[in-house]
Protein backbone atom coordinates (compact mmCIF):
# COMPACT_ATOMS: atom_id res chain seq x y z
CA UNK A 1 0.00 0.00 0.00
CA UNK A 2 1.44 3.38 -0.96
CA UNK A 3 0.36 6.89 0.10
CA UNK A 4 -3.26 7.81 -0.44
CA UNK A 5 -4.14 9.44 -3.76
CA UNK A 6 -5.51 12.99 -3.51
CA UNK A 7 -9.10 13.39 -4.64
CA UNK A 8 -9.40 17.17 -4.51
CA UNK A 9 -9.18 19.53 -7.47
CA UNK A 10 -5.83 21.17 -8.19
CA UNK A 11 -4.41 24.63 -8.72
CA UNK A 12 -1.04 26.16 -9.43
CA UNK A 13 -1.39 28.61 -6.57
CA UNK A 14 2.19 27.99 -5.48
CA UNK A 15 4.82 27.66 -8.16
CA UNK A 16 7.74 25.36 -7.29
CA UNK A 17 11.30 25.91 -8.34
CA UNK A 18 12.28 22.98 -10.58
CA UNK A 19 14.57 20.59 -8.73
CA UNK A 20 18.05 20.44 -10.32
CA UNK A 21 19.50 17.04 -11.14
CA UNK A 22 20.90 15.36 -8.08
CA UNK A 23 24.66 15.37 -7.79
CA UNK A 24 26.86 13.28 -5.58
CA UNK A 25 28.06 14.91 -2.39
CA UNK A 26 31.80 14.28 -2.23
CA UNK A 27 32.92 12.39 0.85
CA UNK A 28 35.82 14.11 2.57
CA UNK A 29 38.61 11.89 3.84
CA UNK A 30 39.05 14.44 6.64
CA UNK A 31 36.21 16.84 7.52
CA UNK A 32 36.57 20.19 5.81
CA UNK A 33 36.55 23.12 8.21
CA UNK A 34 35.27 26.38 6.74
CA UNK A 35 36.61 29.33 8.69
CA UNK A 36 33.42 30.04 10.59
CA UNK A 37 33.05 26.42 11.72
CA UNK A 38 36.70 25.98 12.64
CA UNK A 39 36.46 28.96 14.98
CA UNK A 40 33.54 27.35 16.74
CA UNK A 41 35.58 24.33 17.75
CA UNK A 42 37.98 26.59 19.63
CA UNK A 43 35.50 28.99 21.18
CA UNK A 44 33.43 28.59 24.36
CA UNK A 45 30.60 30.20 22.39
CA UNK A 46 30.76 27.71 19.51
CA UNK A 47 27.10 26.73 19.85
CA UNK A 48 25.98 30.34 19.49
CA UNK A 49 28.17 30.72 16.40
CA UNK A 50 26.62 27.60 14.89
CA UNK A 51 23.20 29.05 15.64
CA UNK A 52 24.02 32.27 13.79
CA UNK A 53 25.40 30.31 10.84
CA UNK A 54 22.24 28.20 10.55
CA UNK A 55 19.91 31.19 10.93
CA UNK A 56 21.58 32.63 7.83
CA UNK A 57 19.44 30.22 5.78
CA UNK A 58 16.57 32.68 6.34
CA UNK A 59 18.36 35.01 3.92
CA UNK A 60 18.28 32.39 1.17
CA UNK A 61 14.64 31.28 1.10
CA UNK A 62 12.72 31.45 -2.17
CA UNK A 63 9.61 33.25 -0.87
CA UNK A 64 7.57 35.54 -3.13
CA UNK A 65 4.59 37.61 -2.04
CA UNK A 66 1.58 37.04 -4.28
CA UNK A 67 0.55 40.57 -5.25
CA UNK A 68 -2.93 39.37 -6.19
CA UNK A 69 -3.51 37.83 -2.76
CA UNK A 70 -6.35 39.21 -0.67
CA UNK A 71 -6.86 37.79 2.81
CA UNK A 72 -10.37 36.42 3.25
CA UNK A 73 -11.78 35.72 6.69
CA UNK A 74 -14.40 33.40 5.24
CA UNK A 75 -13.59 30.38 7.39
CA UNK A 76 -11.54 28.60 4.70
CA UNK A 77 -8.61 26.68 6.13
CA UNK A 78 -5.22 26.23 4.49
CA UNK A 79 -4.19 22.73 5.61
CA UNK A 80 -1.01 20.66 5.31
CA UNK A 81 -0.88 16.89 5.87
CA UNK A 82 2.44 15.08 6.27
CA UNK A 83 3.82 11.56 6.63
CA UNK A 84 6.25 10.63 9.39
CA UNK A 85 9.75 9.49 8.46
CA UNK A 86 11.98 6.50 9.06
CA UNK A 87 15.73 7.16 8.94
CA UNK A 88 17.37 4.19 7.25
CA UNK A 89 21.01 5.31 7.42
CA UNK A 90 23.11 8.45 7.80
CA UNK A 91 21.33 10.36 10.55
CA UNK A 92 23.52 12.87 12.46
CA UNK A 93 25.49 13.76 9.30
CA UNK A 94 22.68 16.22 8.48
CA UNK A 95 23.07 18.06 11.79
CA UNK A 96 24.92 21.38 12.11
CA UNK A 97 27.85 21.78 12.49
CA UNK A 98 28.58 18.27 11.17
CA UNK A 99 26.91 18.90 7.81
CA UNK A 100 28.87 22.15 7.40
CA UNK A 101 32.25 20.48 7.95
CA UNK A 102 31.87 16.98 6.50
CA UNK A 103 28.72 17.25 4.40
CA UNK A 104 25.56 15.29 5.06
CA UNK A 105 24.07 12.17 3.50
CA UNK A 106 20.92 10.46 4.79
CA UNK A 107 18.58 7.85 3.33
CA UNK A 108 15.06 7.94 4.72
CA UNK A 109 11.46 7.22 3.79
CA UNK A 110 8.15 8.97 4.34
CA UNK A 111 5.57 6.69 5.93
CA UNK A 112 1.95 6.39 6.88
CA UNK A 113 1.37 4.89 10.33
CA UNK A 114 -1.55 2.46 10.29
CA UNK A 115 -2.59 3.99 6.95
CA UNK A 116 -2.72 7.60 8.17
CA UNK A 117 -0.63 10.73 7.62
CA UNK A 118 -0.02 11.39 11.33
CA UNK A 119 1.10 15.05 11.25
CA UNK A 120 -0.90 18.07 10.09
CA UNK A 121 -1.44 21.79 10.55
CA UNK A 122 -3.94 24.37 9.36
CA UNK A 123 -4.39 28.14 9.40
CA UNK A 124 -7.13 30.65 8.57
CA UNK A 125 -8.04 34.28 9.09
CA UNK A 126 -10.82 34.93 11.59
CA UNK A 127 -12.70 38.26 11.61
CA UNK A 128 -14.04 37.55 15.11
CA UNK A 129 -10.76 38.50 16.80
CA UNK A 130 -7.52 40.41 16.18
CA UNK A 131 -4.83 38.19 17.69
CA UNK A 132 -3.01 34.92 17.06
CA UNK A 133 -4.89 31.90 18.39
CA UNK A 134 -2.70 28.81 18.57
CA UNK A 135 -4.40 25.46 19.15
CA UNK A 136 -2.33 22.32 19.79
CA UNK A 137 -3.91 18.87 19.48
CA UNK A 138 -1.69 15.94 20.48
CA UNK A 139 -2.15 12.20 20.82
CA UNK A 140 -3.67 11.25 24.18
CA UNK A 141 -3.36 14.82 25.46
CA UNK A 142 -5.77 17.68 26.15
CA UNK A 143 -6.24 20.37 23.54
CA UNK A 144 -4.27 23.50 24.43
CA UNK A 145 -5.24 26.97 23.23
CA UNK A 146 -2.86 29.92 23.49
CA UNK A 147 -3.95 33.47 22.73
CA UNK A 148 -1.09 35.68 21.56
CA UNK A 149 -2.04 39.35 21.72
CA UNK A 150 1.32 41.15 21.76
CA UNK A 151 4.68 40.85 20.06
CA UNK A 152 6.21 40.20 23.46
CA UNK A 153 3.93 37.17 23.86
CA UNK A 154 5.04 35.91 20.44
CA UNK A 155 8.76 36.21 21.09
CA UNK A 156 9.02 34.12 24.29
CA UNK A 157 9.71 30.85 22.45
CA UNK A 158 13.45 30.40 23.14
CA UNK A 159 12.75 27.83 25.86
CA UNK A 160 11.36 24.75 24.02
CA UNK A 161 9.26 23.94 27.10
CA UNK A 162 7.34 27.22 26.75
CA UNK A 163 3.69 26.64 25.91
CA UNK A 164 3.29 26.87 22.12
CA UNK A 165 7.03 27.46 21.54
CA UNK A 166 7.11 25.54 18.24
CA UNK A 167 4.13 27.38 16.75
CA UNK A 168 5.50 30.75 17.83
CA UNK A 169 8.95 30.02 16.39
CA UNK A 170 7.36 29.02 13.07
CA UNK A 171 5.44 32.31 12.90
CA UNK A 172 8.65 34.25 13.55
CA UNK A 173 10.72 32.23 11.05
CA UNK A 174 8.10 32.77 8.34
CA UNK A 175 8.72 36.52 8.70
CA UNK A 176 5.09 37.60 8.23
CA UNK A 177 5.26 40.24 10.98
CA UNK A 178 7.55 43.18 11.78
CA UNK A 179 8.91 42.61 15.30
CA UNK A 180 9.14 46.37 15.91
CA UNK A 181 5.40 46.99 15.44
CA UNK A 182 2.39 45.99 17.57
CA UNK A 183 1.02 42.59 16.55
CA UNK A 184 -2.63 43.63 16.66
CA UNK A 185 -2.01 46.66 14.43
CA UNK A 186 -0.31 44.50 11.79
CA UNK A 187 -3.08 41.91 11.77
CA UNK A 188 -5.77 44.55 11.32
CA UNK A 189 -3.81 46.63 8.79
CA UNK A 190 -2.54 43.77 6.61
CA UNK A 191 -5.28 41.16 6.97
CA UNK A 192 -8.22 42.88 8.73
CA UNK A 193 -8.60 39.79 10.92
CA UNK A 194 -6.92 37.61 13.50
CA UNK A 195 -5.07 34.41 12.57
CA UNK A 196 -5.97 30.92 13.80
CA UNK A 197 -3.23 28.27 13.63
CA UNK A 198 -3.79 24.61 14.59
CA UNK A 199 -1.22 21.82 14.94
CA UNK A 200 -2.24 18.15 15.08
CA UNK A 201 -0.05 15.12 15.85
CA UNK A 202 -1.24 11.53 16.11
CA UNK A 203 2.13 10.35 17.39
CA UNK A 204 3.34 10.19 21.00
CA UNK A 205 5.84 12.74 22.28
CA UNK A 206 9.46 11.74 21.60
CA UNK A 207 8.48 9.28 18.87
CA UNK A 208 11.74 9.36 16.91
CA UNK A 209 9.70 9.72 13.70
CA UNK A 210 10.73 13.34 13.08
CA UNK A 211 7.46 14.72 14.44
CA UNK A 212 8.56 18.16 15.62
CA UNK A 213 10.55 18.99 12.47
CA UNK A 214 7.84 17.69 10.14
CA UNK A 215 5.18 19.54 12.13
CA UNK A 216 7.27 22.70 11.77
CA UNK A 217 7.29 22.10 7.99
CA UNK A 218 3.51 21.80 7.98
CA UNK A 219 3.10 24.91 10.14
CA UNK A 220 5.37 27.04 7.95
CA UNK A 221 3.55 25.79 4.84
CA UNK A 222 0.12 26.81 6.14
CA UNK A 223 1.38 30.13 7.54
CA UNK A 224 2.91 31.07 4.20
CA UNK A 225 -0.05 29.66 2.30
CA UNK A 226 -2.63 31.52 4.39
CA UNK A 227 -0.78 34.85 4.13
CA UNK A 228 -0.30 34.78 0.35
CA UNK A 229 3.37 33.83 0.17
CA UNK A 230 4.55 31.58 -2.67
CA UNK A 231 7.26 29.10 -1.70
CA UNK A 232 8.98 25.90 -2.78
CA UNK A 233 9.88 22.65 -1.03
CA UNK A 234 13.53 23.62 -0.64
CA UNK A 235 12.51 26.67 1.36
CA UNK A 236 10.48 24.42 3.66
CA UNK A 237 13.49 22.16 4.19
CA UNK A 238 15.66 25.12 5.19
CA UNK A 239 13.24 27.20 7.23
CA UNK A 240 12.80 24.31 9.68
CA UNK A 241 16.54 24.41 10.43
CA UNK A 242 16.05 28.04 11.45
CA UNK A 243 12.98 27.18 13.53
CA UNK A 244 14.96 24.62 15.52
CA UNK A 245 17.77 27.10 16.13
CA UNK A 246 15.25 29.71 17.31
CA UNK A 247 13.94 27.09 19.73
CA UNK A 248 17.53 26.26 20.80
CA UNK A 249 16.79 22.56 20.22
CA UNK A 250 19.07 22.36 17.18
CA UNK A 251 18.55 19.61 14.66
CA UNK A 252 19.31 18.71 11.06
CA UNK A 253 17.50 18.64 7.74
CA UNK A 254 16.71 14.94 7.29
CA UNK A 255 13.36 14.84 9.13
CA UNK A 256 11.79 17.38 6.82
CA UNK A 257 13.20 15.63 3.74
CA UNK A 258 11.17 12.56 4.71
CA UNK A 259 8.07 14.51 5.74
CA UNK A 260 7.98 17.08 2.95
CA UNK A 261 9.09 14.92 0.01
CA UNK A 262 7.70 11.49 0.90
CA UNK A 263 8.90 8.36 -0.89
CA UNK A 264 12.43 7.05 -0.33
CA UNK A 265 15.20 9.60 -0.81
CA UNK A 266 18.85 10.17 -0.23
CA UNK A 267 19.20 13.75 0.93
CA UNK A 268 22.65 15.27 0.85
CA UNK A 269 24.51 18.51 1.38
CA UNK A 270 28.08 19.50 0.57
CA UNK A 271 30.45 20.85 3.20
CA UNK A 272 30.75 24.62 3.28
CA UNK A 273 29.28 27.72 4.93
CA UNK A 274 26.21 28.04 2.68
CA UNK A 275 23.95 25.04 3.30
CA UNK A 276 22.20 23.66 0.23
CA UNK A 277 20.15 20.52 0.71
CA UNK A 278 19.63 18.38 -2.38
CA UNK A 279 17.92 15.06 -2.73
CA UNK A 280 17.76 12.05 -4.99
CA UNK A 281 14.48 10.12 -5.05
CA UNK A 282 15.12 6.38 -5.09
CA UNK A 283 12.77 4.72 -7.56
CA UNK A 284 10.94 1.75 -6.09
CA UNK A 285 8.61 -0.57 -7.96
CA UNK A 286 5.24 -1.56 -6.52
CA UNK A 287 6.42 -5.10 -5.82
CA UNK A 288 9.35 -3.87 -3.76
CA UNK A 289 7.16 -1.37 -1.90
CA UNK A 290 4.83 -4.22 -0.96
CA UNK A 291 7.80 -6.30 0.19
CA UNK A 292 9.04 -3.49 2.45
CA UNK A 293 5.60 -2.90 3.92
CA UNK A 294 5.13 -6.60 4.68
CA UNK A 295 8.49 -6.91 6.43
CA UNK A 296 8.70 -3.61 8.34
CA UNK A 297 7.06 -3.42 11.77
CA UNK A 298 6.82 -0.33 13.95
CA UNK A 299 6.84 -0.80 17.73
CA UNK A 300 6.24 2.03 20.18
CA UNK A 301 8.52 1.33 23.13
CA UNK A 302 6.55 3.43 25.62
CA UNK A 303 9.80 5.18 26.54
CA UNK A 304 9.79 8.97 26.07
CA UNK A 305 12.91 11.00 25.43
CA UNK A 306 13.79 14.55 24.31
CA UNK A 307 15.99 14.46 21.21
CA UNK A 308 17.77 17.66 22.27
CA UNK A 309 19.46 15.87 25.16
CA UNK A 310 20.98 13.23 22.87
CA UNK A 311 21.74 15.81 20.17
CA UNK A 312 23.85 17.82 22.63
CA UNK A 313 25.90 14.70 23.40
CA UNK A 314 26.53 13.92 19.72
CA UNK A 315 27.42 17.50 18.76
CA UNK A 316 29.86 17.70 21.66
CA UNK A 317 31.43 14.46 20.42
CA UNK A 318 31.93 16.14 17.05
CA UNK A 319 33.63 19.17 18.58
CA UNK A 320 36.01 16.90 20.50
CA UNK A 321 37.27 15.41 17.18
CA UNK A 322 38.02 12.10 18.91
CA UNK A 323 39.41 9.74 16.20
CA UNK A 324 37.05 6.89 17.12
CA UNK A 325 34.01 9.17 17.00
CA UNK A 326 35.13 10.80 13.74
CA UNK A 327 35.36 7.31 12.26
CA UNK A 328 31.71 6.74 13.28
CA UNK A 329 30.64 9.91 11.51
CA UNK A 330 32.48 8.87 8.34
CA UNK A 331 30.87 5.42 8.49
CA UNK A 332 27.44 7.04 8.76
CA UNK A 333 28.21 8.93 5.57
CA UNK A 334 29.53 5.96 3.58
CA UNK A 335 26.85 3.65 4.98
CA UNK A 336 24.13 5.87 3.58
CA UNK A 337 25.59 5.27 0.11
CA UNK A 338 25.55 1.54 0.75
CA UNK A 339 21.93 1.70 1.87
CA UNK A 340 21.09 3.61 -1.29
CA UNK A 341 22.67 0.82 -3.33
CA UNK A 342 20.83 -1.91 -1.42
CA UNK A 343 17.49 -0.18 -2.05
CA UNK A 344 18.25 0.24 -5.74
CA UNK A 345 19.01 -3.48 -6.04
CA UNK A 346 15.99 -4.42 -3.88
CA UNK A 347 18.22 -6.46 -1.54
CA UNK A 348 16.09 -6.78 1.60
CA UNK A 349 18.65 -8.83 3.55
CA UNK A 350 21.32 -6.21 2.85
CA UNK A 351 18.94 -3.41 3.84
CA UNK A 352 18.23 -5.19 7.13
CA UNK A 353 21.92 -5.75 7.91
CA UNK A 354 22.77 -2.12 7.18
CA UNK A 355 19.82 -0.95 9.28
CA UNK A 356 21.16 -2.81 12.33
CA UNK A 357 24.68 -1.58 11.62
CA UNK A 358 23.31 1.97 11.56
CA UNK A 359 21.81 1.49 15.03
CA UNK A 360 25.14 0.24 16.38
CA UNK A 361 26.83 3.41 15.11
CA UNK A 362 24.18 5.62 16.71
CA UNK A 363 24.73 3.85 20.02
CA UNK A 364 28.48 4.50 19.83
CA UNK A 365 27.91 8.21 19.29
CA UNK A 366 25.46 8.58 22.15
CA UNK A 367 25.85 6.33 25.16
CA UNK A 368 22.61 5.42 26.90
CA UNK A 369 20.65 5.87 23.65
CA UNK A 370 19.43 2.29 24.16
CA UNK A 371 17.73 2.20 27.60
CA UNK A 372 17.48 -1.09 29.47
CA UNK A 373 13.77 -1.37 28.66
CA UNK A 374 14.55 -1.11 24.95
CA UNK A 375 17.33 -3.69 25.17
CA UNK A 376 14.86 -6.10 26.78
CA UNK A 377 12.30 -5.38 24.05
CA UNK A 378 14.86 -6.05 21.32
CA UNK A 379 15.69 -9.42 22.91
CA UNK A 380 12.03 -10.41 22.70
CA UNK A 381 11.47 -9.38 19.07
CA UNK A 382 14.95 -10.30 17.77
CA UNK A 383 14.00 -13.94 16.96
CA UNK A 384 11.44 -12.58 14.50
CA UNK A 385 13.81 -10.07 12.90
CA UNK A 386 16.70 -9.76 10.50
CA UNK A 387 17.28 -6.06 11.23
CA UNK A 388 16.19 -3.30 13.60
CA UNK A 389 16.91 0.21 14.85
CA UNK A 390 15.49 2.74 17.23
CA UNK A 391 14.41 5.65 15.06
CA UNK A 392 15.73 9.18 15.15
CA UNK A 393 18.09 10.05 17.98
CA UNK A 394 17.23 6.93 19.96
CA UNK A 395 16.68 6.84 23.69
CA UNK A 396 13.08 5.71 23.30
CA UNK A 397 10.21 6.35 20.94
CA UNK A 398 9.66 3.89 18.09
CA UNK A 399 11.65 0.80 17.20
CA UNK A 400 11.49 -0.33 13.59
CA UNK A 401 12.06 -4.03 12.94
CA UNK A 402 12.56 -5.78 9.62
CA UNK A 403 11.10 -9.26 9.98
CA UNK A 404 12.34 -12.54 8.56
CA UNK A 405 8.90 -13.44 7.24
CA UNK A 406 6.14 -11.17 5.90
CA UNK A 407 3.26 -9.90 8.05
CA UNK A 408 4.55 -10.98 11.46
CA UNK A 409 2.72 -8.21 13.34
CA UNK A 410 0.32 -10.59 15.10
CA UNK A 411 3.06 -13.02 16.12
CA UNK A 412 5.03 -10.16 17.68
CA UNK A 413 1.93 -8.87 19.50
CA UNK A 414 1.27 -12.34 20.90
CA UNK A 415 4.84 -12.67 22.12
CA UNK A 416 4.75 -9.25 23.81
CA UNK A 417 1.50 -10.08 25.63
CA UNK A 418 3.28 -12.92 27.40
CA UNK A 419 5.35 -10.41 29.37
CA UNK A 420 3.70 -7.74 31.54
CA UNK A 421 6.82 -5.56 31.21
CA UNK A 422 5.73 -4.73 27.67
CA UNK A 423 2.11 -3.75 28.26
CA UNK A 424 2.87 -0.20 27.04
CA UNK A 425 4.43 -1.46 23.81
CA UNK A 426 2.19 -1.15 20.76
CA UNK A 427 2.65 -2.64 17.29
CA UNK A 428 1.87 -0.67 14.13
CA UNK A 429 1.85 -1.12 10.36
CA UNK A 430 3.98 0.95 8.02
CA UNK A 431 3.11 1.93 4.47
CA UNK A 432 5.19 4.06 2.13
CA UNK A 433 3.82 7.54 1.52
CA UNK A 434 4.67 8.71 -1.99
CA UNK A 435 3.19 12.22 -1.86
CA UNK A 436 4.92 13.89 1.07
CA UNK A 437 3.46 17.14 2.36
CA UNK A 438 0.12 17.88 0.72
CA UNK A 439 -1.23 21.42 0.96
CA UNK A 440 -4.88 22.38 0.54
CA UNK A 441 -6.93 25.56 0.51
CA UNK A 442 -10.37 24.23 1.35
CA UNK A 443 -10.72 21.19 -0.93
CA UNK A 444 -8.26 22.51 -3.51
CA UNK A 445 -4.72 21.15 -3.64
CA UNK A 446 -1.97 23.77 -3.76
CA UNK A 447 1.04 22.41 -5.64
CA UNK A 448 4.47 23.12 -4.19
Amino acid sequence: MSGEEPTATTTNGVAPEPSPPAEEAPLSVEPQKPEVVESETKSPNHKELVRKEVLDVLNHLNIIKDNDFVAKADGTWVEAKCPARIDLYGGWTDTPPICYEMGGSVVNMGILVDGVKPISAKARFNKNHSMLKLLMIEKNGPERLIEVETMEDLLDFCDPSTEGALLKACVVACNIFDKSKPLKDQLLEDYKAGLDIVSVTHLPHGSGLGTSSILASALCAVIWGATGNLFDRKSLLLVVLAVEQLLTTGGGWQDQVGGVLGGINRGFSKPGPLLQVKFEPLPVEDGFVELLEQHMVLLYTGKIRLAKNILDVVVNRWFEHCPAMMDCFRKLHTGSMQMQGAIKTRDLSRIAALFTEYWELKKKLAENSEPTEVTQLIRVVEPFCVGYSLLGAGGGGFLCAITAMPDMHDEIRTELKRNSDFEKVTVHRISLDTHGLQLYRGNTIIHI
